[in-house]
């Protein structure tokens, strides 16, 4: 047998999700020393590593946090590695169009309809009937 994905993904300098997860629990440990600190996120830094790794893993998040770290070289490491991976997410985005929540039109191109199903429809109608009754009472008729 051969190397696993991740023996060959560790050998080519790419991070593996195992790896990730590791590290993003070093980072996330509330007594974590600066030089531990500042040595992961070197190696994060100089390492490949995948959207879905990152995804995955919820690095971003733990380096994310250590932007505000009490030592200034860690909090700088963080917040350069922060960019970086933004850098990165960017790039791969880059030509295709972004979703916005007010598209007009469905995903096959065709507009939206604005048009209610007949049940919520018939239920504004009984509503809207009810009300008439109400307004429509004599004073002698209320009870």
């Amino acid at each position: 047998l051969g190397p696993t994905r991740a023996q060959r993904e560790q050998a080519m300098g790419e991070v593996t999700k195992d790896d990730a997860c590791t590290m993003c629990n070093k980072l996330k440990k509330g007594n974590l020393e600066a030089d531990t600190a500042k040595d992961i996120l070197e190696k994060l830094k100089t390492s490949e590593i995948s959207l879905k790794v990152m995804i995955d893993s919820q690095i971003g998040m733990a380096v994310k946090a250590l932007r505000s770290h009490k030592h200034e070289e860690v909090g700088k490491l963080a917040t350069e590695l922060t960019k970086q991976w933004k850098d990165k997410v960017k790039s791969s985005r880059e030509g295709v169009p972004a979703k916005t929540e007010s598209s007009s039109s469905t995903p096959t191109g065709k507009p939206k309809s604005t048009k209610r199903s007949d049940s919520s429809a018939s239920l504004d109608s009984d509503k809207k009937e009810k009300e008439k009754d109400k307004k429509n009472v004599s004073p002698a008729q209320k009870p």
